[in-house]
């Protein structure tokens, strides 16, 4: 577990739930800074193009019809 997400936690237990969309969006910020593209991508936010062609890895067998 990365420290932004146990202060995440934390911050969650002791101050309630209110706090805790404005910790979690902190952390989406700096695991996105932290690990680069390829986290916005995963997060679904500022994706301008996609990590993989479209209907690559999304399909995992051919429909029965």
């Amino acid at each position: 577990m990365v420290m932004s997400d146990i202060a995440a936690i934390v911050t969650t237990v002791q101050c309630g739930g209110d706090l805790m969309l404005e910790r979690r969006h902190v952390a989406v910020e700096e695991r996105r800074r932290r690990v680069g593209r390829h986290a916005a991508d995963l997060v679904g936010e500022g994706q301008e193009e996609p990590a993989v062609a479209p209907g690559r890895h999304r399909r995992r067998r051919p429909a029965l019809h």
